[in-house]
């Protein structure tokens, strides 16, 4: 059972994971608290229903309907109703018919049913489905994810009975349907059946567009939906190319003469292309016009693939004539091999490319030269906003072209650098971000992996000596930082640690970050992630961890390790909030620490090492406003358990200390013979970790090794 609060009122919502029918709960938590227990729902989120019977779903939107407090923006009804359920209640259909209708009654605009595992209507489904259909066609937004019997829906919604109430031919609101379920095929009864779906304007086809298609599918379908705009489809050469290479191109054609304003074309496969056209397909002629509409998405994660030739596909110089006139550019590459062609840069492009209208460019890519090339050489006239998301493989621990790096000096606009770095030396980022001196950017960095694998990255750009070619360079001035870090002892297994230290860095990444000078960031996002046994086994599936490495993470990792007191390194904690004093919005993830750590001593650390923090979060609670950091709320993720006290103020007397801890019920230190004296013999591990705490707030505490136990612990 989670415990949860109302932002408005103060009301306190007990949710199980599986409600009883009868229960209901107080209608002004609704808006944000109907979603599954594990956390709070956040702003940008939809409300959602979760495993909840259909009358108890009539019940809560009945509510919602008759208080319009808060009204819901998009609902997300994820009924998984059994089948004996289903075989109990009578009228089921008329119960979610009746559910369909409070909820179109709650928000007109944007309603989503999203009817997962197939469970909404078992048995008869299509009597049910025709009850229920006139209902879900008033929706602006239809997504079907995985809904057993998805051929009778469509063919229900495609029915040609003119007398029909439930087919989209009389149904012009629909103007976006996203089709998730994994199909054996579309084409049999698919989007291009669709009869006259009205003033559909967004078409995602995330499973495909079924084997058979051709270029007639692509010119029926454009011609069913005359205002489509925006057009996205998975596994594109997959099912478009694979039984007809031969009509790549053909394919492509329709959409290059139609109104689309986006097209997004993911797992573009370029060497189905190659075999289909051959070196034509480089040029991407359908470009041509689609590069004049206003926005333009390519999403081409494996263009370069193993066979073909890394300098003929990975010469972005081939793209610029094509988009030229492109608005909004969003290049993936994944998965690409990472050689340097052997002809100069400016031999190989010819100059610059110019970029007159481009406002946003999103590369989410591995770390190759040429792709640094690009976007070092461009003139972009529009100053865009760029946001680089950086995924840098294991195998790659260098990249080999020192001269990239000269061009990165039109970075200047970097809004978000997202970098998962593995253990290397990469100068070609360091030189990025250490060019972008753009006030009020955010930064990223954080592996994968939990053993201080983003050291390497941290230190290869703090390190002048690292990067010669940027000698002296301004320092970024992120606004938004974001870390994934270990800070606990564990941190040690980093091999490169030592030498960190021996070039005069301290031995800490965080406190690294802070040499690295992000003193004017005013947010800091820190993920705590002690190497519990739980991601021990992660580490064992293959998350590059030696045999050495992993033995000695075993041993850090064992009970007795986790019951000691200076398991979770609150020092380095401290380095890091005393650097960076002028952060106002501190979120600390501490994902399943809580019982290591102790809630009231972490509090107790924050407040003596910040000055003008207003808000803190822990964990996935949610964001608190703190007075000067007088009452915080923490949430621990393990139990669902609220704490709500005042901070640990710092003290140095012992009665004090016991008095206000025990009041808050944080630990109940026993009493020893001795003054300032604790007996450990009874203390839980929190307790122990407690008594730790106390000690970084200045208290000197002694554990005498022998002691009577009638004349403690009492």
């Amino acid at each position: 059972m989670s415990t949860y609060e109302c932002n408005t009122c103060g009301a306190t919502l007990y949710l199980h994971f599986h409600l009883h029918r009868d229960a209901i709960p107080p209608p002004c938590v609704l808006p944000y608290l109907l979603l599954k227990p594990s956390r709070p729902r956040r702003e940008e989120e939809p409300c959602l229903l979760y495993h909840l019977p259909s009358e108890l779903i009539i019940k809560i939107l009945k509510e919602v309907v008759q208080t319009q407090k808060n009204p819901i923006t998009t609902l997300l009804l994820l009924a998984q109703v059994n089948h004996s359920f289903a075989r109990e209640v009578h009228g089921a259909s008329e119960l979610w018919a009746d559910a369909f209708k409070y909820a179109r009654s709650v928000s007109q605009r944007y309603i989503v049913s999203q009817l997962a595992g197939g469970r909404l209507l078992p048995y008869s489904s299509r009597h049910r489905l025709e009850e229920v259909i006139p209902y879900i066609h008033r929706f602006g937004e239809i997504t079907f994810d995985s809904i057993w019997g998805i051929e009778e829906w469509i063919e229900l919604l495609n029915t040609k009975d003119p007398e029909s109430l439930y087919s989209l031919k009389t149904t012009p609101h629909v103007k976006i349907l996203t089709l998730q379920a994994k199909l054996r095929s579309l084409t049999a009864a698919g989007p291009t059946r669709l009869n006259n779906p009205g003033e559909l304007r967004i078409l995602r086809l995330e499973s495909g567009f079924g084997r058979g298609a051709t270029a007639d599918t692509f010119k029926e379908l454009l011609s069913r939906c005359p205002l489509l705009s925006e057009l996205r489809i998975a596994d594109f050469s997959r099912y478009a190319m694979k039984d007809d290479a031969y009509c790549w191109q053909e394919i492509l054609k329709p959409l290059s003469n139609s109104g689309l304003r986006e097209l997004c074309l993911e797992h573009f496969d370029g060497k189905f292309a190659l075999e289909a056209a051959g070196h034509e397909a480089l040029h991407f002629p359908y470009l041509h016009t689609l590069a004049t509409r206003s926005a333009l998405i390519v999403n081409a994660p494996q263009l370069l693939h193993a066979d073909v030739s890394p300098q003929d596909f990975y010469d972005w110089s081939i793209m610029a004539p094509h988009l030229s006139n492109v608005h909004h550019l969003e290049i993936t590459m994944r998965n690409c091999n990472h050689h340097t062609p052997s002809e100069p840069f400016s031999e190989t492009h010819g100059g610059d490319l110019t970029f007159p209208h481009l406002g946003a460019l999103k590369c989410r890519s591995t770390v190759d030269s040429n792709l640094l090339r690009f976007l070092g050489a461009t003139t972009f006239l529009a100053e865009p906003t760029l946001d680089l998301l950086v995924q840098i493989p294991s195998s790659l621990h260098n990249v080999h072209d020192p001269d990239a790096a000269f061009h990165s000096h039109n970075l200047f606009a970097v809004n978000t650098f997202k970098a998962r770095s593995h253990i290397g030396t990469l100068k070609d980022l360091s030189a990025i971000i250490a060019q972008s001196s753009s006030p009020g950017a955010k930064i990223s960095l954080g592996p994968d992996d939990m053993l201080g694998g983003e050291t390497s990255f941290v230190y290869s750009i703090v390190n002048e000596e690292a990067h010669p070619l940027v000698p002296g360079t301004q320092r970024p001035r992120f606004k938004d930082v974001r870390l994934r870090m270990s800070l606990d002892s564990s941190w040690s297994a980093d091999p490169d640690r030592h030498d960190y230290a021996r070039q005069g860095f301290p031995a800490t990444p965080i406190y690294a970050l802070s040499a690295f000078a992000i003193e004017n960031a005013t947010k800091l996002r820190i993920s705590l992630h002690p190497d519990l046994p739980s991601n021990i086994e992660r580490s064992e599936r293959g998350w590059g961890i030696d045999s050495n490495q992993r033995a000695q993470v075993g041993a850090w990792t064992s009970p007795d390790a986790l019951a000691a007191p200076d398991t979770f390194d609150f020092e380095l904690l401290c380095d890091t909030l005393s650097a960076l004093s002028n952060v106002l919005d501190l979120e600390i993830d501490i994902d399943r620490s809580t019982e290591v750590c102790g809630v009231g001593l972490l509090k107790a650390v924050i407040a003596k090492h910040t000055k003008e923090l207003k808000k803190l979060e822990l964990g996935e609670s949610v964001a608190v406003t703190c007075a000067q950091l007088k009452t915080i709320t923490f949430i621990a993720l393990e139990t669902g358990v609220a704490y709500r006290d005042a901070f640990v103020e710092q003290v140095k007397d012992f009665a004090t200390a016991r008095s206000r801890l025990a009041k808050r019920g944080l630990c109940a230190i026993p009493r020893v013979s001795t003054s300032q004296q604790f007996c450990t013999c009874r203390m839980s591990d929190r307790d122990k970790t407690s008594v730790a705490g106390l000690r970084l707030l200045g208290m000197d505490i002694s554990i005498p090794e022998r002691h009577d136990h009638r004349q403690c612990c009492t």
